[in-house]
């Protein structure tokens, strides 16, 4: 991966804020954004660990390389193009919508703390 996408996934992942180059990962309220030239393509939900990506409306190829990288570290299924159409393993991802990538198997305790669930 290269340099900027691997620092945005590492920002985005670890909650820190980052301002480098298209990339701005930031905090707002319950979750951490990873926007691309100021359109968000990334939200984690710092209660449940919950990741959900979107193309944000925009096609490109910096958009898959940016999702793809946080996809590859997540050990998920690569965003891939075929005849103009974008897939997500054999599923065609969503055009301007959220879609969940990843969900935290630990639960939040009612003192705050989180457990992990065995599944």
């Amino acid at each position: 991966m290269r340099k900027i996408p691997q620092e945005s996934v590492d920002a985005f992942l670890s909650g820190d804020n980052l301002n480098k180059a298209n990339m701005q990962i930031h905090t707002r309220g319950h979750y951490v954004y990873m926007n691309l030239h100021g359109n968000s393509i990334a939200r984690r939900n710092l209660d449940t660990g919950s990741i959900y990506i979107s193309n944000a409306g925009w096609e490109t190829v910096t958009t898959k390389e940016r999702l793809n990288g946080l996809l590859n570290t997540l050990g998920k299924k690569r965003i891939f193009q075929h005849k103009f159409e974008w897939f997500i393993g054999t599923r065609e991802f969503p055009y301007d919508e959220w879609m969940m990538v990843y969900q935290s198997n630990q639960q939040q305790t009612k003192d705050g703390h989180f457990i992990e669930v065995i599944l």
